[in-house]
């Protein structure tokens, strides 16, 4: 008996420096509720007070408090083992919680999967766990660290403090269980892949101050119905594959100081029509590649247009390639049926192979050989120049 109390005051002093240091959030007895909670647990054996808590529902999971006194006896107190024992206690108790963590102070103010600084950055181990429901994470959070909760595929909610700056590299990947989040208005920068396959989201809100979306931030998130502020204006670039297969995102709007956008990066999606600003300069290869646009203008600052840039737009019956497009990649506009009116603008144009247009022969690139800027028309198999 004595050496397992020794053990848990082992435990609670290596936990008490893992943490940081916290505070009872109650600010009274461990024990008394605190910041909402149904209570903090104090100073006695979590699956113990986990065992004495009602049985409950996913819909309404039990709100647990971790403060500094917490005793968890695993005879291996490492930060990574502290949480995969809460996780395994919370698994084992099968009660649904949500694990309030507010009141611990985070080392190097960051968390992620691969930094297991101060016992609760190894998010990742309660993947799968149906019990934890929701994270509430401490305030002195200033960054989301790459992979800090990639497929913890059971989370419904989770509160991202307002000092986040970055959200990292796959940070909430696979995160299927969540329908909304907030994104902290100073965050500046969302990592390659920070969203991909959070297929349950609906609405996400992006902050006016990020500058940087990263491929694949948004990718497959298939129930995301709009961009509810746009792209923010301070964004220069859209990664590849960014909102690649958002399926029922029928509209968004590209700011004025995008230059690039990246290959496949809106491909999928349900746009039935994009405005693309004076600024972009390249778009990538698939970049529109599977929409419902039935026209497009491209502006002219476009230099070159990528390998199946429209790729299977099957309801696109209209397109202008300003003077600025020195490239026409291969199969750009193939598989678009409907397409049957191309203006070109420039006589210098290169098209990369014959069937970039329908009817997906050398019909099209010989008519604009000899025929040179102006409009052509496609009537059955055959493109002209109109007078």
């Amino acid at each position: 008996m004595k050496t397992r109390q020794i053990q848990s005051v082992m435990a609670v002093l290596v936990l008490l420096a893992a943490l940081g240091g916290c505070s009872n959030p109650a600010g009274g007895d461990p024990g008394g509720g605190g910041g909402g909670a149904d209570i903090t647990v104090g100073n006695q054996d979590l699956a113990a007070y986990l065992a004495g808590l009602p049985a409950n529902n996913a819909a309404t999971p039990h709100v647990v408090a971790l403060d500094s006194s917490v005793i968890i006896d695993t005879g291996d107190t490492s930060a990574n083992n502290v949480w995969n024992t809460i996780n395994s206690v919370v698994k084992e108790a099968q009660k649904y919680v949500t694990l309030d963590l507010s009141a611990c102070s985070a080392v190097n103010n960051t968390i992620t999967s691969r930094d297991l600084g101060d016992g609760i950055s190894d998010m990742n181990v309660i993947m799968g766990n149906e019990y934890i429901k929701g994270i509430i994470l401490p305030d002195s959070l200033t960054s989301i660290g790459d992979y800090a909760f990639r497929e913890c595929n059971e989370l419904t909610s989770i509160t991202i403090p307002s000092g986040v700056t970055s959200i990292g590299e796959e940070a909430f990947y696979n995160c299927t269980g969540l329908t909304s989040i907030t994104i902290p208005s100073g965050v500046t920068s969302i990592g390659d892949g920070a969203f991909y396959y959070c297929r349950g989201l609906t609405s996400i809100t992006i902050p006016s101050g990020v500058t940087s979306i990263g491929k694949w931030a948004f990718r497959e998130c298939s129930g995301l119905t709009s961009i509810t502020i746009t792209i923010p204006s301070g964004v220069t670039s859209i990664g590849d594959s960014a909102f690649e297969g958002c399926t029922e995102l029928t509209s968004i709007e590209i700011p004025s100081g995008v230059t690039s956008i990246g290959d496949g990066a809106f491909a999928s999606t349900g746009l039935t029509s994009i405005t693309i600003p004076s600024s972009v300069t390249s778009i990538g290869d698939s970049a529109f590649a599977s929409t419902d646009f039935t026209s497009v203008t491209i502006p002219s600052g476009v230099t070159s247009i990528g390998d199946y840039a429209f790729y299977n737009c099957t309801d696109l019956t209209s397109v202008t390639i300003p003077s600025s497009v020195t490239s026409i990649g291969a199969r750009a506009f193939f598989n678009c049926p409907k397409l049957n009116r191309v203006t070109m603008l420039s006589t210098a144009t290169t098209i990369a192979e014959d069937n970039a247009f329908p009817p997906y022969n050398s019909n099209f690139r010989n008519a604009y050989t000899s025929g040179g800027a102006g409009t052509y028309a496609l009537s059955g198999s055959t493109w002209s120049k109109e007078p």
